[in-house]
Protein backbone atom coordinates (compact mmCIF):
# COMPACT_ATOMS: atom_id res chain seq x y z
CA UNK A 1 0.00 0.00 0.00
CA UNK A 2 1.02 3.74 -1.02
CA UNK A 3 1.79 5.61 2.19
CA UNK A 4 1.51 9.61 1.47
CA UNK A 5 4.18 11.21 3.72
CA UNK A 6 3.87 15.00 4.58
CA UNK A 7 6.32 16.98 2.54
CA UNK A 8 7.51 19.48 5.28
CA UNK A 9 8.50 16.35 7.97
CA UNK A 10 10.54 14.25 4.89
CA UNK A 11 12.06 17.88 3.38
CA UNK A 12 13.03 18.53 7.28
CA UNK A 13 13.96 15.08 7.88
CA UNK A 14 16.54 15.08 5.03
CA UNK A 15 19.66 16.51 6.44
CA UNK A 16 21.52 17.19 3.42
CA UNK A 17 25.42 16.87 3.34
CA UNK A 18 27.35 19.83 4.36
CA UNK A 19 28.90 19.97 1.36
CA UNK A 20 25.02 20.25 -0.86
CA UNK A 21 25.73 22.50 -3.83
CA UNK A 22 22.38 21.91 -5.65
CA UNK A 23 18.84 21.52 -4.76
CA UNK A 24 16.05 21.34 -7.17
CA UNK A 25 12.43 20.63 -5.46
CA UNK A 26 9.42 20.52 -7.79
CA UNK A 27 6.35 20.19 -6.22
CA UNK A 28 6.83 20.59 -2.43
CA UNK A 29 3.06 21.24 -1.02
CA UNK A 30 4.57 21.90 2.56
CA UNK A 31 4.04 26.00 3.35
CA UNK A 32 7.54 26.48 4.24
CA UNK A 33 10.55 25.06 4.06
CA UNK A 34 13.03 24.24 6.38
CA UNK A 35 15.76 26.41 7.79
CA UNK A 36 18.52 24.39 6.65
CA UNK A 37 17.62 25.34 2.97
CA UNK A 38 20.02 28.28 3.21
CA UNK A 39 23.09 26.27 4.03
CA UNK A 40 23.00 24.58 0.22
CA UNK A 41 24.75 27.32 -2.66
CA UNK A 42 21.88 26.85 -4.87
CA UNK A 43 18.18 26.40 -4.31
CA UNK A 44 15.92 26.38 -7.10
CA UNK A 45 11.92 26.24 -6.47
CA UNK A 46 9.61 25.06 -9.21
CA UNK A 47 5.57 24.41 -8.61
CA UNK A 48 5.39 24.41 -4.75
CA UNK A 49 2.84 25.44 -2.11
CA UNK A 50 4.96 27.25 0.51
CA UNK A 51 4.25 30.85 1.81
CA UNK A 52 7.77 30.80 2.86
CA UNK A 53 11.13 30.14 2.88
CA UNK A 54 11.90 30.43 6.33
CA UNK A 55 8.71 30.07 7.83
CA UNK A 56 7.21 31.92 10.89
CA UNK A 57 7.24 28.39 12.96
CA UNK A 58 11.08 28.86 12.86
CA UNK A 59 12.17 31.26 15.63
CA UNK A 60 14.79 33.89 14.79
CA UNK A 61 17.59 32.69 17.41
CA UNK A 62 17.66 29.00 15.49
CA UNK A 63 17.61 30.37 11.96
CA UNK A 64 20.19 33.09 12.32
CA UNK A 65 22.42 30.55 14.15
CA UNK A 66 22.58 28.24 10.48
CA UNK A 67 25.92 29.09 7.96
CA UNK A 68 24.23 31.26 5.72
CA UNK A 69 25.83 29.90 2.05
CA UNK A 70 22.84 30.10 -0.27
CA UNK A 71 23.86 32.54 -2.93
CA UNK A 72 21.23 31.31 -5.83
CA UNK A 73 17.86 31.57 -5.00
CA UNK A 74 14.80 30.73 -7.93
CA UNK A 75 11.29 30.55 -7.25
CA UNK A 76 9.16 29.71 -9.90
CA UNK A 77 5.40 29.33 -10.26
CA UNK A 78 4.62 29.48 -6.31
CA UNK A 79 0.92 30.37 -6.58
CA UNK A 80 0.95 31.28 -2.42
CA UNK A 81 4.42 32.44 -1.85
CA UNK A 82 4.20 35.64 0.38
CA UNK A 83 7.83 36.10 1.21
CA UNK A 84 11.31 35.03 2.27
CA UNK A 85 10.54 35.64 5.99
CA UNK A 86 7.98 33.75 8.03
CA UNK A 87 5.39 36.88 9.45
CA UNK A 88 7.03 36.44 13.47
CA UNK A 89 10.84 36.83 11.69
CA UNK A 90 9.67 39.92 9.67
CA UNK A 91 9.62 42.40 12.21
CA UNK A 92 12.01 41.66 14.26
CA UNK A 93 14.83 44.12 15.00
CA UNK A 94 17.81 41.69 13.94
CA UNK A 95 16.77 40.49 10.42
CA UNK A 96 18.71 36.84 10.51
CA UNK A 97 21.95 36.97 8.25
CA UNK A 98 20.07 33.60 6.60
CA UNK A 99 20.28 35.27 3.24
CA UNK A 100 23.65 36.84 4.08
CA UNK A 101 25.22 35.65 1.06
CA UNK A 102 22.60 35.46 -1.54
CA UNK A 103 23.95 37.25 -4.40
CA UNK A 104 21.35 36.20 -7.16
CA UNK A 105 17.56 36.16 -6.57
CA UNK A 106 14.46 35.40 -8.83
CA UNK A 107 10.64 35.46 -8.76
CA UNK A 108 8.46 34.18 -11.43
CA UNK A 109 4.74 33.91 -11.73
CA UNK A 110 4.61 34.53 -8.08
CA UNK A 111 1.20 36.00 -7.47
CA UNK A 112 0.95 36.65 -3.99
CA UNK A 113 4.45 38.26 -3.47
CA UNK A 114 4.34 40.89 -0.89
CA UNK A 115 7.04 42.89 0.17
CA UNK A 116 9.69 44.49 2.12
CA UNK A 117 11.82 41.67 1.17
CA UNK A 118 14.41 41.15 3.78
CA UNK A 119 17.53 43.60 3.82
CA UNK A 120 19.93 41.63 1.30
CA UNK A 121 23.16 43.56 1.42
CA UNK A 122 25.13 40.76 -0.87
CA UNK A 123 22.71 40.79 -3.68
CA UNK A 124 23.98 41.29 -7.14
CA UNK A 125 21.40 40.65 -9.35
CA UNK A 126 17.26 40.79 -9.01
CA UNK A 127 14.19 38.84 -11.34
CA UNK A 128 11.20 39.64 -10.84
CA UNK A 129 8.48 38.53 -13.69
CA UNK A 130 5.13 37.85 -13.73
CA UNK A 131 4.37 38.93 -9.93
CA UNK A 132 2.50 41.65 -8.47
Amino acid sequence: MFERHNDVEVLKALKPCPNLQLLHTQGFNGSSFPPWISTVTNVYVLQSAAEYIVGAQESTAAVAAMSPLLKQLQLTRMPNLEGMLGREVQGAANTPGVFSQLQYLSFVYCPTLTLPLPLIPSLQKLLVWKCP
